[in-house]
């Protein structure tokens, strides 16, 4: 995978590895936090949080290469565009998962409709984004 020119640029620093690791992972348990409160069995939706996140990261990285650092698209609003557009494909994953049609019975979780789906992963996403941000913010602050 390293080797791949096109996830070279991403994978460079092993602190932006470090910073998408732990986004992810606030990212995930912040969607387990709302299907929580949703009332939802959250031990079905483990493993397709974890494979949907996954899934969706590795294209954006892509996309942000291309786009940002290879064709010169505006940053601001190319990450604005391809996070909504991974909660839209994140929300169809979860929705998807949940019915059961992916994970197969081994999944116990129960069917969202599209209005939750889409809450929980707009929430997961800007918890994820906050995290992203803050913690470089906050190494800068503290030097």
């Amino acid at each position: 995978m390293l080797a791949n020119p096109i996830l070279l640029p991403a994978w460079a620093d092993p602190f932006n590895v470090v910073i998408a690791s732990v986004s992810m992972g606030a990212e995930i348990v912040a969607a387990l936090a709302a299907l929580r409160r949703l009332g939802r069995n959250r031990s079905g939706f483990v493993v397709p949080l974890i494979a949907i996140n996954v899934t969706t990261w590795i294209p954006f990285l892509v996309a942000i290469e291309l786009l940002i650092a290879r064709s010169g698209w505006d940053r601001v609003t190319t990450i604005v565009g391809l996070e909504l557009l991974v909660v839209l494909v994140e929300a169809a994953l979860l929705r998807r998962a949940s019915s059961g049609r992916v994970f197969s019975s081994r999944s116990r979780c129960a069917l969202l409709g599209r209005r939750e789906a889409l809450l929980v992963s707009t929430l997961g996403n800007l918890v994820s984004i906050a995290v992203s941000l803050g913690i470089p913010w906050l190494l800068l602050a503290s030097r």
